[in-house]
C-alpha cells in the first residue's frame, strides 16, 4: 500500500474465488487474482489484512474467508463463505 494512502473506494472480494480489488485514494488500484486450476493441492490463502487491534482477516482461494485473532491456532479457525462479505468499504 502506498505510504500515506488510504482506501477510498473500498474493496471489492469475489465470492467464487476470492478475486479481490482494492482502490486508493492516490488513484491507484491493486488487483489480486487466483492461482490455476491444479497447481496446490489444499485451499491457498489469498491475502491477509492486520488490523492493529489484534484481529486478522483472511481470504482463501476457495471462496472462504476467516475473521481471527493473530495468535489463535489453525486448529481454532472456521472458514466461511465469501458470499457474507460480498462488499466491503471503507
Amino acid at each position: 500500500m502506498p505510504v500515506g494512502s488510504n482506501p477510498t473506494s473500498g474493496h471489492e472480494i469475489q465470492p467464487a474465488d476470492g478475486r479481490t480489488s482494492f482502490s486508493f485514494d492516490l488513484g491507484c488500484s491493486l488487483l489480486t487474482s487466483p492461482a490455476p486450476p491444479g497447481i496446490y493441492r489444499d485451499p491457498v490463502g489469498r491475502w491477509n489484512l492486520y488490523v492493529r487491534s489484534g484481529p486478522v482477516l483472511a481470504v482463501r482461494g476457495d471462496g472462504t474467508y476467516l475473521m481471527c485473532d493473530r495468535h489463535q491456532k489453525p486448529a481454532g479457525w472456521q472458514w466461511l463463505p465469501i458470499s457474507d462479505l460480498v462488499r466491503v468499504s471503507s
